[in-house]
């Protein structure tokens, strides 16, 4: 039931959204021919007012009322953090999923590696403050294992799930790919979590997953016009700047840790991007790229 209502609640946003402005009979039409709707009942206006209600203390977004236009949704409204933005993404591709079930066959999704059923267990461990003790198997080791873990967040990245924590070896703050995980198991043994540590900033100056705690860097790239525009429109990081724009080529600025997650997106970009700052970035880069040429030659 309680994942139905939410259905019912991204049905209403999204429908809200699509049309900009909307009347209430018109709502009521949209519900009508809905998948969300699996009993086929009316929307009644009491209901509409009791989801319009839970949106807002769920989501965090009030659907507001014209007269002469409609409900709609300001778009400052849908600036919200990024696991709601995150929640309200998954949500509204499984609703589309149901509107959309003669046509499952020709919507394609990218496979996510295992590792997914640990989530919920390091999430309560983590609300908790409870240690973890884990069995890992790293992809060059023979043999997994076994450590006590104090898990401080988790990370999704390119398809992955990672923890973030202390580990009972050195201590030392690592991350941990859950499709590596062989077992988690909760332990009765309760940590301290950090009173100055936030998990946003540990991971803002960072492309990725790696290089936390390194010191962040200004970093120049040059991309050529034909690649400019996807650069652009789906930034490589939250402190991209375009400091010169030429007619074939842009220079981008960025702030952050030159990892080497980072390296491996501009190396994927070919020879549509070069980076031109720091020296020793750009003389990693070249070793990359003259260890390929090698291969090949």
């Amino acid at each position: 039931m309680a994942k139905n209502f939410f259905n019912r609640y991204v049905w209403l946003i999204d429908t809200i959204q699509r049309y900009k402005y909307i009347q209430f009979g018109d709502l009521q039409r949209e519900w009508n021919r809905s998948a969300v709707n699996e009993d086929g009942a009316k929307l009644a206006q009491r209901t509409f007012f009791n989801h319009k209600e839970a949106i807002s203390e769920i989501f965090g977004i009030e659907i507001k009322y014209d007269k002469s236009r409609g409900y709609y949704i300001s778009d400052d409204e849908l600036n919200f953090d990024g696991f709601r933005n995150w929640l309200l993404s998954s949500l509204s591709v499984n609703n589309l999923l149901l509107e959309c079930s003669d046509m499952r066959h020709r919507i394609l999704f990218d496979e996510v590696p295992g590792g997914q059923q640990y989530v919920k267990t390091v999430v309560d461990a983590m609300r908790s403050s409870s240690e973890l003790e884990v069995t890992y198997q790293k992809f060059l080791d023979d043999e997994p294992f076994t450590f006590k873990l104090n898990p401080y967040c988790i990370k999704c990245f390119r398809q992955r799930w990672y923890v973030l924590g202390k580990n009972s070896y050195d201590r030392k703050l690592k991350i941990y790919a859950f499709d590596r995980i062989m077992s988690v198991i909760t332990t009765a043994k309760h940590f301290k979590m950090p009173a100055n540590f936030s998990a946003n900033e540990y991971f803002e100056p960072l492309f990725g997953i790696v290089g936390g705690g390194e010191k962040p860097q200004l970093i120049k790239i040059k991309v050529i016009a034909e690649q400019r525009g996807h650069v652009r429109t789906l930034p490589l990081h939250s402190s991209q700047k375009e400091t010169e724009t030429n007619d074939d080529y842009s220079i981008f600025s960025y702030y952050m840790v030159p990892s080497f997650d980072f390296m491996m997106e501009l190396l994927s970009m070919e020879d549509m991007v070069e980076v031109l700052a720091p020296d020793k970035f750009r003389k990693e880069i070249k070793r990359q790229i003259t260890g390929m040429y090698k291969l090949y030659k």
